[in-house]
């Protein structure tokens, strides 16, 4: 996206009306596919780990075993 937005600042200095239109559409095409592209990445994320507690059996002080699932 800095070759479309140097272009354009290069264009706005020698008045080129053309080059400049040209450009501009280049550097807000640019834009609208990065954001489309970040957008699509936020949304395919894996989500976070949710912690499940103790995964091994624990045997309390009463006897008694906790075991996960059951």
């Amino acid at each position: 996206m800095s070759v479309p937005l140097s272009g354009l600042l290069l264009c706005l200095g020698v008045c080129r009306k053309g080059l400049v239109i040209f450009l501009l559409v280049l550097l807000l095409l640019g834009s609208a596919h990065a954001t489309l592209v970040g957008v699509d990445a936020y949304r395919t994320r894996e989500p976070e780990p949710v912690d499940q507690g103790p995964r091994v059996c624990q045997e309390s002080s009463g006897g008694d075993n906790r075991c996960p699932g059951g």
